[in-house]
């Protein structure tokens, strides 16, 4: 046999135009063999497969509107076979000969180039649609019937309904794609990204705002069972393949979950402690996904552009803060996190003038759950591991994550409690007791029944806390409370025996002066019956407490006072001293100006201003003329209403600024007193030596602007960073 008889023999075998004569084959192979020509054998049986691909394959694919993946792999199965099938005498003498080829090779090449790579959209794009609706109709089957909602809507959207032929393709499928040996990538591809929308759907749907109760075992267990069941059937070799390992996918599970927890952190803080069970689960999947540190860099952008600016209250930050305590120590037991994100929340809580008011107040609230647990506790008893005597948990501890801060011990970090982080807030516990002697002192003043249970209880807490010595202040005025409510009623009692009794009822609290903040000044002429009663009273007491005698505050208590109109309504209103001197001018004439009535009160107009508008919005008082008031006569358009409620108290104390100008004061004329004698100090010996003479608790900044203010005022130069007396 020729060389041309050789070649159109195996070609017409190859087309299947011939049938099988083994004889002819052998020679023709052995032929071609010898001339080496079994490269063009391979190019003509792959020039051949493509004809039949463009023939018989590639029209069905576009032009077919009805084409699907099944019948496409099963048109595409049916063709490879009969390639197969075709060289398949070939191959066998070949491997008789013991010649070396790729035509097995060659026919898989030739399909894998002209489907899978050059109309992979497409493929992907029938693929989508068949497993997308496949895993709708398994999840109804595996579902059980009792938790099946009820709908009228097959799976398949198909009428009649296919769901059963459905999932007889899927098994067809994963079959001829096992024995083709295509559409592999393609379909790992397509099922990774079904899954992972899955996956993403089933963690919005089950966790969107839902964080009452522990949810990421129920989501691993939905993973395992129905989507992880669903891949098992659908897939050639899951446990071979790594787009769709388990690892893998339990990793986007994970993911997910935090990422949709890092988008609701701050929802979540604010529920806190309802919120517990999901930090909880986010402390369980957080160290299986690398989105620690997006979460510490999320929860710093939340804090900064919804807690940390002017619009929100101190109040508000503080029980932000607070709860995020209480949820990042759940989150992160190493309190890492706790520590890094909340150093922003510390530094702006510093600047704001009111935290530390802020701070003590929600201590010494009954309504504050958190705090008053905290300070019950005492000191602090966090279940912490001590790292010099691990002892018998030694098999529970675990190093500090990378990122915590190495001059910061594990135990310390750990053992810190919410009081101390808020007193840490400035350093010192100095200005939290001074605050709480400031708050005390309107507490107890604000108190008119002098009930002190509540304050000596949470005094006797702050005691155990802070010390006993440096609340000695506040335990004189505890005791000021009770022994005036003693004096008081003995007092009372002497007056109705020597017939002195005062026109009304008074009581009195009996404070030391030395012990109590300074009081906020507001000068006032009380009227006659009052002044009366109290000099009664003084004397009083002088007669009880030998060698002392009592300083009024009149503008600081409260006043029952009943006002008859011209209508013949009487009504009862409790407000101020000050109100009351203002309203019992006008028994003695009917209007009056701002200034008319800041003369014969001795006060001066801005406080008339500002006291009267209180009797104006009650109807007693009306403006008639800029600063010009006369009682309101007009019954048919009072706005008087009973009962009146009580008046809220203002502040008795100074402000702090207040008290720091008037301690500057006092400190003014021992800084004199030095530039005199030393002729000129710098400013560090100047602080150095308040501190010591007159027991100064001033910053060297705060002196600097004290004295700053004297250089404006002419009284003190400065030059060279030295200052002296001006001359």
């Amino acid at each position: 046999m020729d060389l041309e008889e050789a070649w159109n023999f195996v070609e017409n075998l190859l087309q299947a135009k011939e049938s099988l004569n083994l004889a002819g084959l052998k020679m023709a192979v052995e032929k071609l063999v010898a001339d080496d020509l079994l490269d063009a054998v391979y190019e003509t049986l792959s020039y051949q497969i493509e004809q039949s691909i463009v023939n018989s394959v590639l029209p069905y694919i576009f032009q077919d509107a009805n084409c699907t993946l099944p019948i496409l792999v099963t048109k595409i199965y049916n063709q490879a076979k009969s390639h197969r099938d075709a060289v398949q005498p070939l191959i066998l003498l070949l491997d008789s000969l013991k010649c070396r080829h790729e035509l097995a090779e060659a026919v898989q090449r030739t399909y894998r180039i002209e489907i899978e790579f050059s109309h992979q959209h497409k493929i992907t794009e029938l693929a989508e649609e068949f497993y997308s609706k496949a895993y709708l109709v398994c999840s109804k089957e595996m579902t059980p019937a009792e938790d099946l909602e009820e709908s009228n809507c097959c799976p398949c959207e198909l009428s009649p309904c296919q769901c059963h032929l459905i999932l007889l393709q899927m098994s067809a499928i994963t079959e001829n794609i096992q024995e083709l040996g295509l559409f592999q990538n393609i379909i790992e591809d397509v099922l990774f990204g079904i899954a992972r929308a899955k996956i993403k759907e089933r963690v919005s749907t089950t966790c969107a705002s839902s964080y009452s109760k522990t949810l990421i075992n129920d989501l691993t267990e939905w993973l395992n069972n129905d989507l992880i069941g669903w891949l098992d059937k659908v897939t050639v070799n899951l446990d071979g393949s790594e787009i769709l390992s388990k690892e893998r996918l339990m990793y986007y599970l994970y993911d997910s979950f935090v990422k949709l927890r890092l988008d609701e952190i701050l929802p979540m803080i604010i529920d806190y402690p309802d919120s517990r069970p999901s930090f909880e689960d986010l402390h369980s999947v957080l160290p299986q996904t690398n989105l620690r540190k997006q979460l510490i860099v999320t929860i710093k952008q939340v804090y900064e552009s919804r807690i940390l600016h002017p619009g929100v209250t101190t109040t508000d930050i503080l029980t932000a803060y607070i709860q995020s305590i209480q949820a990042f120590r759940v989150l992160d037991p190493s309190c890492v996190i706790l520590e890094i994100v909340t150093e922003p929340v510390k530094l702006y809580l510093r600047s704001r003038e009111d935290t530390v008011r802020c701070i003590v107040a929600n201590l010494i609230d009954e309504s504050c759950e958190v705090l008053s647990d905290e300070l019950t506790k005492g000191t602090s008893d966090q279940d912490t591991v001590d790292e010099d005597n691990i002892g018998e948990g030694w098999q529970h501890w675990l190093p500090d994550p990378v990122d915590a801060n190495p001059d910061v011990s594990s135990k310390a970090r750990r053992s810190t409690d919410i009081i101390n982080m808020l007193v840490n807030i400035y350093g010192t516990k100095e200005l939290f007791i001074k605050e709480y002697w400031n708050l005390l002192a309107d507490r107890l003043l604000s108190n008119l029944s002098y009930t002190t249970m509540w304050e000596i209880r949470y005094f006797e807490l702050l005691k155990i806390r802070f010390g006993e010595t440096d609340l000695l202040k506040c335990e004189v005025m505890l005791k000021d409370v009770t022994d005036s409510k003693r004096l008081n009623t003995w007092i009372n009692e002497e007056l109705q025996k020597t017939n002195n009794e005062l026109p009304f009822q008074m009581n009195a609290l009996m404070l030391s002066a030395q012990y109590w903040p300074t009081f906020r000044e507001e000068p006032i002429e009380l009227p006659a019956e009052m002044k009366d009663a109290l000099t009664s009273y003084t004397k009083a007491y002088e007669t009880t407490k030998v060698n002392r005698t009592l300083k009024w505050q009149p503008h600081i208590g409260q006043v029952e006072v009943d006002i008859e109109m011209d209508s013949g309504n009487t009504v009862t209103f409790k407000t101020s001293p000050v109100n009351v001197a203002i309203i019992m001018a006008f028994q003695e004439q009917g209007m009056y100006t701002v200034e008319e009535l800041a003369e014969k009160l001795q006060t001066s107009a801005s406080v008339i201003r500002r006291r009267i508008s209180y009797w104006q919005s009650h109807g007693v008082l009306k403006e008639i003329s800029h600063d010009v008031y006369e009682l309101n006569k007009d019954s048919s358009t009072s706005m008087i209403h009973e009962p009146i409620e009580e008046e809220v108290l203002e502040s008795a104390t100074a402000s702090s600024e207040q008290q720091k100008e008037q301690e500057f004061q006092v400190m003014w004329s021992y800084i004199n007193g030095m530039l005199t004698n030393s002729d000129s100090l710098p400013l560090e010996r100047i602080h150095s030596m308040l501190k010591i003479f007159a027991n100064a608790e001033c910053t060297v900044h705060e002196l600097e602007r004290f004295l700053s203010k004297k250089i404006r005022e002419g009284k003190v130069v400065c030059a060279a960073g030295v200052y002296k007396l001006a001359s």
